[in-house]
């Protein structure tokens, strides 16, 4: 006696795919966390680098009567760099070198 199987037809091919996927959004909730974390810090460190530079154009009562964080009217920066490249014989030049 012998044994006959049935061949089950076999799909070839697959249909096609009728939903649409979902398109990422630009921004996700963690990428603007992280984003407003990091401008914190860039804020946080670049604001004492803004504040050199404004300062070293006040005279020292400019430094202290007026606004920290912007020019004073009076702008001083070249007669504070001749002050500190005349002050003690030019002592200064001698340390940066």
């Amino acid at each position: 006696m012998s044994q006959q199987t049935a061949t089950v037809p076999v799909a070839t091919t697959r249909e096609a795919v009728t939903t649409r996927q979902r398109r990422p959004s630009p921004f996700s909730l963690e990428q603007v966390g992280a984003m407003t974390f990091l401008l914190v810090f860039v804020i946080y460190f670049l604001v004492p680098f803004f504040w050199l530079i404004v300062s070293s154009t006040k005279n020292a009562g400019d430094l202290f009567g007026t606004f920290g964080l912007w020019f004073s009217p009076n702008f001083n920066l070249w007669s504070n760099l001749q002050q500190l490249f005349t002050y003690n014989s030019g002592i200064y030049v001698r340390w940066l070198l």
